[in-house]
């Protein structure tokens, strides 16, 4: 089912927008009106996937290059800026602009990734995960 127009905020419009003039196509979306409006969009270019899902109204943003794990674009800034990941939650539109600075980068990584590399963007979800979850005790 289509996702509806209404469901769709503003910021993930612009960078649905930003992302179909980049030359990526939606390959599948999902709508439930009956799961508080829960949905997915899944854009590809080449082995670049990204997926937008929607959860109880709250966006989310996740990327996966070449046949990698699924990571959010914190994740890929931490990874390709050599920087520690924020355990703190960034908001939608601050990641959607992370994606698209890195999208170049994230592309040219899911081309030809490496085991080293996968392990280190796995090790620092890992710890952003950890430092999340200490956050709500």
């Amino acid at each position: 089912m289509e996702v509806p127009d209404e469901a769709i905020s503003p910021e993930v419009g612009q960078l649905l927008d930003e992302l179909r003039n980049r030359g990526f196509t939606t390959e599948e979306t999902r709508y439930s009106w009956e799961s508080f409006g829960d949905a997915i969009i899944v854009l590809q270019q080449g082995g670049t996937v990204i997926r937008l899902s929607r959860d109880r109204g709250q966006w989310f943003i996740e990327v996966a290059a070449g046949e990698g794990d699924w990571m959010d674009p914190v994740i890929w800034n931490s990874f390709l800026e050599s920087v520690e990941a924020p355990t703190e939650a960034v908001r939608f539109d601050d990641q959607a602009k992370m994606l698209l600075g890195d999208l170049p980068r994230i592309r040219t990584y899911g081309a030809d990734p490496d085991e080293e590399a996968t392990a280190k963007l796995r090790s620092i979800r890992k710890r952003r995960w950890e430092g999340r979850s200490e956050l709500g005790r």
